[in-house]
């Protein structure tokens, strides 16, 4: 009896050390075989532009908002060829700082986003989720003219036309907003504080003294007169150039009538 239990042990603790032995290989196996679909960057091909392929390439500052530029060009998609190809893979944690995106477009249909990284050094390709060195010097320089050439072509002016108002007071509120994107577009602070409701106060100043140049493009919508506080809102769509990127936004003027029984702009929001 107790020679058979001393055999039930041994066969007990043999099987379990198997089952041990096995599972401590099958970890090893595991890890081996996760480091070899982890490919070093050595082993990562250069980057392929496939020049021939790519027909447009759209740059964009900080987010898919702004935009440096859009390349359609043989000549500027050779020379952004030149800086992105067969660019090395980048070894290390890419860094976080979001300066750039640029989109390519193909023949073949497909769009590949590159996000540039690193102060310039490093882009990513958001395909494959590989980075690469970035010709740093060579595509800032690149950025700077192109920005440089969207500053030159950017004319800004209202570039649509407004509608007849329902009645006299919508007439009143409409020819009001009209002279004062005028204003915003010739950046004439005199002429642009004139059509406030306090032209004494500098609160809007921020929108005519900076670099921006505004380029109105379309009447959104002109709300009906507000009854309870006496206001009116007419929304105004405009594209901007700043610092050589161009951007899309809008804004709501706000008219009420002051003491004089006059309309005036009381806010831009």
């Amino acid at each position: 009896m107790g020679y058979r239990l001393f055999l039930s042990l041994i066969i007990l603790s043999l099987t379990f050390a198997a089952g041990c032995g096995k599972t401590t290989n099958h970890s090893k196996e595991e890890r081996s075989n996760h480091a070899s679909q982890t490919p070093l960057a050595s082993e990562i091909p250069p980057f392929a532009y496939e020049g021939a392929n790519v027909t447009k390439a759209t740059i964009y500052l900080d987010a898919p908002k702004q935009i440096i530029a859009e390349l359609t060009d043989s000549d500027n998609l050779n020379r952004l060829g030149k800086i992105v190809d067969h660019a090395r893979p980048f070894s290390g944690a890419a860094p976080a700082d979001l300066l750039y995106t640029i989109v390519l477009e193909s023949r073949d249909g497909v769009t590949r986003a590159l996000d540039v990284t690193g102060n310039g050094s490093v882009f990513i390709d958001q395909t494959t989720k590989i980075s690469y060195e970035l010709d740093q010097k060579g595509f800032q320089k690149f950025v700077t003219e192109l920005k440089a050439i969207t500053a030159s072509n950017f004319e800004p002016k209202i570039a649509f036309d407004f509608p007849p108002g329902a009645d006299s007071d919508e007439e009143e509120v409409i020819a009001l907003v009209k002279k004062t994107l005028e204003a915003m577009v010739n950046k004439n602070m005199d002429e642009f504080h004139a059509n406030l409701q306090h032209p004494d106060q500098d609160y809007l100043d921020f929108l005519i003294d900076t670099s921006r140049l505004y380029r109105f493009t379309k009447l959104e919508r002109i709300e009906p007169y507000d009854a309870s506080n006496g206001r009116k809102n007419i929304e105004i769509r405009f594209e901007y150039e700043e610092d050589g990127a161009i951007g899309n936004s809008g804004y709501i003027f706000t008219s009420r009538k002051n003491q004089e029984g006059i309309w005036k702009i009381e806010n831009i929001d």
